[in-house]
């Protein structure tokens, strides 16, 4: 009957961790034009980690951002950066005038928490 017991507070403990681990990073961005580049147009994408999961985001997250067009995938660009002491990153990237659909990927090193912006 022990064994049980322990089996089943082993169970509830990790499905507990689980869940905690699945929730995701509270965010927000914003894309700015900052002028004309070489081949288009210079973006500063900016993002920022709510106080409340900064800490569960660590120091430094790995950024995926991808930018699409009518469905199709027109870049994506993945790095790993350090987060500033108000939870903020700014990224430039430099895109060909269009309308597009960017998506914000972040996830911790460790690969325990995420957050997505459309």
């Amino acid at each position: 009957m022990t064994r049980f017991r322990l089996t089943l507070l082993l169970f509830f403990f990790l499905a507990k961790t689980v869940a905690a681990q699945d929730q995701p990073l509270a965010l927000s961005a914003n894309v700015e034009a900052l002028g004309q580049g070489a081949g288009g147009t210079v973006m500063g994408v900016v993002f920022q980690i709510a106080p409340e999961d900064r800490k569960r985001a660590g120091d430094r997250v790995r950024v995926v951002l991808t930018l699409h067009q009518e469905g199709e995938i027109v870049d994506r660009h993945s790095t790993v950066v350090a987060i500033q002491s108000d939870g903020s990153v700014l990224l430039y990237r430099e895109w060909a005038p269009g309308s597009y659909e960017l998506q914000l990927q972040i996830a911790s090193l460790t690969g325990t928490t995420t957050g997505v912006w459309f």
